[in-house]
């Protein structure tokens, strides 16, 4: 299906396991949950998806590249990180990302207009968030190869534009 709103070209991989293919539309039961695919899995909203692991009303997004603008106005609350605010309401977008074994990983954030919050998390894209920033970049050394997901939320119901940067530095031998 569609990459974007702009994407005029429906042609894909599917079903079939593979980088042309989302996972809520790959024939897999991907999160392990016993539904495979949309509609037949809650968490994939279309089949168009990037992840099944994820229960998130507004869907994941793959981040493919080292810059991602995106606006988490109009989002749902769907994710309440540890770093937020207790009361938090904010909307909030959840991101994927797939890395190879990094020595360094460096995950900086940018929302001007906005008090917002980042959080790591590991594949199950759930339980205790592997890192959570209120007002730095997350940084970590030395991380294991695998899918990741990262979510921006507002500090309490603020919401607006952000700028995501990822860079990293890839363990010796790895690609």
């Amino acid at each position: 299906g569609c990459a974007s709103l702009d994407d005029n070209d429906e042609s894909d991989s599917c079903p079939g396991v593979g980088p042309g293919c989302p996972e809520c539309a790959d024939g897999v039961d991907n999160d392990g949950d016993g539904q495979t695919d949309y509609p037949n899995d809650t968490s994939c909203t279309a089949p168009g998806q990037a992840s099944e692991g994820c229960a998130t009303s507004d869907g994941v997004t793959a981040l493919t590249m080292p810059v991602t603008d995106d606006d988490t106005t109009g989002a749902n609350d769907d994710v309440h990180p540890v770093c937020a605010s207790s009361s938090n309401t904010a909307p909030d977008h959840t991101y994927s990302m797939q890395l190879p074994a990094l020595k360094t990983l460096s995950i900086d954030f940018d929302s001007p207009n906005f008090d917002s919050v980042i959080a790591l998390y590991d594949s199950t894209c759930g339980g205790t968030a592997l890192a959570c920033e209120d007002f730095s970049a997350i940084q970590r050394t030395n991380v294991p190869a695998g899918n990741y997901f990262l979510v921006v939320d507002g500090y309490s119901t603020d919401s607006g534009a952000t700028k995501l940067t990822v860079s990293g530095t890839i363990q010796n031998g790895g690609s």
